[in-house]
């Protein structure tokens, strides 16, 4: 399912637009700081997923899922490790978008919060 590796770069904007969806194999070759303490085995993928919420911003979601062998610090036998992330990201494209979103996430935050301490009191 996963035989190409996914581009470096890709522009947010058009990706998102395009609802494209991008998925593909984890190329070891590209991770050297990672190759300073552990090996990328094979096998790991990664995905991107762009999507515009329906009143919403721009969002680019990715996932990754790869095994690392790390050598353990006690005993200095190899250990494989499973690393899987979830990350999403808004596509912003001024600052007066960026303050508004962030005034927003704050209110909602603080209106969470308050919520937590009304239920503790």
């Amino acid at each position: 399912m996963f035989s190409e590796p996914i581009p470096e770069r890709v522009s947010a904007v058009r990706f998102v637009d395009a609802g494209e969806r991008l998925a593909g194999a984890l190329d070891p070759a590209h991770y050297k700081r990672l190759a300073e303490i552990a090996t990328l085995l094979p096998g790991g993928t990664a995905e991107l997923q762009g999507s515009r919420d329906p009143f919403g911003p721009q969002v680019v979601r990715g996932t990754l899922q790869c095994e690392v062998r790390l050598t353990c610090q006690r005993c200095l036998q190899p250990v494989d490790v499973v690393l899987s992330s979830v990350q999403s990201l808004m596509v912003l494209l001024t600052v007066d978008v960026a303050v508004r979103v962030l005034r927003v996430l704050l209110s909602l935050r603080l209106c969470l919060f308050s919520r937590v301490l009304w239920q503790i009191c």
